[in-house]
């Protein structure tokens, strides 16, 4: 075999130019002699699989572990869910939040879309309540749910962000579902609530009442002795007075003929 032919053999084998460079013929020869030996033995060679002994006094603990994971639905899913998926800091008191949930939901599911929709947007008329509907769509389901939030079911420290308190509360009721939990989120459990029959008036909504009244000619003072509250100034209003105030405001407004000359 000629040089050139050695060479394109081996370089054919996975040799490189720098490999070659600089040899005789009997070097190649050689070499070429090594490669196909090598290529011999593994032709004829049996192929037999790999046999890994097992320790037995191995710790079989994750195994056992594993064997034990209920599907999801099983009695006890909602209970792994919360003791060995959850973090730490993805819970309130033992009740999962919202924000763990989402994570789980994306580990599991290869393809979740989350849309919101605000159903309601707080104002006065409303007592200040919004409504939020999430609608969640993974590669074979679609879930939704449904929250509200208003001061009278929020803590104190949220009640000034009832649309995003609505929309996590909404959230983590369709990852419930999702996940299929037996458990509340605990954006949903309101601990630190104060009756707005006790709160004292928003300082906003008396601003408001203020120029809804100047609006239709009605006197907020007289209306508030009108409607019978025993407060010395519109400032001493409870929540829930305002509200009131703000209902019976927005009746007047419809039907100013109504309007009591006591409160003009």
């Amino acid at each position: 075999m000629k040089v050139i032919e050695l060479k394109h053999k081996l370089l054919e084998n996975g040799y490189g130019l720098e490999d070659l460079k600089g040899k005789r013929k009997a070097e190649l020869e050689e070499l070429y002699q090594a490669l196909e030996s090598a290529n011999n033995i593994l032709a004829t060679a049996e192929v037999t699989e790999e046999v890994i002994p097992i320790d037995i006094n191995a710790d079989s603990d994750d195994q056992t572990k594993n064997e034990h994971v209920p599907t999801m639905g099983d009695h006890g899913w909602t209970k792994y869910v919360l003791d060995e998926l959850l973090e730490d800091d993805e819970k309130d008191n033992g009740v999962p939040k919202t924000d763990g949930l989402r994570r789980i939901a994306r580990r599991m599911f290869t393809k979740l879309n989350i849309t919101t929709e605000i159903a309601q947007s707080p104002n006065h008329s409303n007592a200040d309540r919004a409504v939020v509907l999430v609608t969640i769509e993974t590669n074979n389901a679609v879930v939704s749910g449904a929250a509200d939030s208003c001061v009278a079911n929020t803590d104190q420290k949220f009640e000034h962000f009832p649309v995003a308190v609505a929309e996590t509360r909404a959230e983590g009721r369709a990852l419930r579902k999702l996940l299929c939990l037996k458990t509340i989120v605990a954006e949903e459990a309101a601990d630190d609530i104060v009756p707005m029959n006790v709160k004292p008036i928003p300082q906003a909504m008396l601003i408001t009442l203020q120029s809804m009244c100047k609006m239709i000619g009605v006197n907020l003072n007289k209306l508030v002795s009108y409607m019978q509250y025993e407060v010395e100034t519109p400032e001493a209003l409870t929540h829930q007075q305002g509200l009131e105030i703000a209902k019976q405001i927005n009746d007047f407004k419809q039907n100013r003929e109504a309007i009591p000359d006591a409160v003009k």
